[in-house]
């Protein structure tokens, strides 16, 4: 039987523009983890409407909490993305495209693209910890530049967002984020905080010079496996080696 685990949306409403609200209605009563999520197609949830003109296209993520399969979670890893940007190319129309982080409550198909984070999630899952999702930035539209980003850091949400749900361990993928978590809430690379280099396939070739090398100083069984396998899943074993790390972080927090 496919492993389906509880999401939750835990942030009920705020303010994207001026002319409206993001309402939890267009996420109640989902409840599954790689089954049906929302319910009105297989990507990202659409909505048209006049006064979103404005800036053409704008995306916006619902931050998601996903829950370990018991009653007995070992606590909340929060992890910490970049913004909520949309691929314009597979975009033909002006509107807002509603979805969530990673696209992780995609209904029955998830993008290529998002299969390492997926898997990262589910593997923490598995050890019992809770993730919350969420973003840094949290309204994107396509004239907004990546180097931009660290200005329009939602700083009053993100911090509120933290303080409700009480994590461990925050982690932040990405300069943004990491900007965000350092100068915005405040963290230090302790216990309580890890910084990575973002999953992205972009970066893969870094986080496998990482794994090899962790490999060959401390045997580690990830990296070994990696280069004992022929035609190796790139995906898969980074999503094992970044979830080891995360998790080794996670085992010390608050200690």
């Amino acid at each position: 039987m496919k492993n389906t685990y509880r999401m939750s949306f835990p942030i009920i409403d705020w303010d994207f523009n001026d002319n409206g609200q993001l309402k939890n209605t267009f996420v109640h009563n989902k409840d599954s983890f790689g089954g049906i999520a929302f319910d009105k197609d297989e990507k990202d949830m659409y909505i048209k409407s006049n006064v979103l003109l404005k800036k053409e296209i704008e995306g916006v993520d619902i931050p998601v909490k996903i829950h370990a399969r018991n009653n007995n979670s070992k606590g909340v890893i929060m992890i910490i993305g970049e913004s909520p940007v949309r691929d314009t190319r597979k975009i033909n129309d002006n509107g807002l495209y509603i979805g969530t982080p990673f696209a992780v409550a995609c209904k029955d198909i998830i993008p290529t693209q998002c299969k390492i984070y997926k898997n990262i999630f589910r593997i923490l899952l598995e050890k019992d910890y809770d993730v919350y999702i969420t973003d840094a930035v949290k309204i994107w539209h396509n004239d907004l530049k990546k180097k931009d980003f660290k200005n329009n850091i939602n700083r009053g949400l993100l911090s509120l967002e933290r303080k409700n749900i009480n994590p461990i361990l925050t982690v932040a993928w990405g300069k943004t984020a990491i900007y965000a978590c350092e100068n915005v809430l405040q963290l230090e690379d302790e216990k309580e905080y890890l910084p990575q280099t973002h999953p992205v396939k972009l970066n893969w070739d870094r986080w496998k010079v990482k794994m090899l090398t962790d490999a060959i100083k401390n045997n580690n069984k990830i990296g070994l496996d990696y280069v004992n396998t022929d035609n190796p899943d790139d995906s898969n074993f980074l999503a094992q080696f970044i979830a080891e790390e995360i998790l080794n972080k996670a085992k010390g927090a608050g200690l």
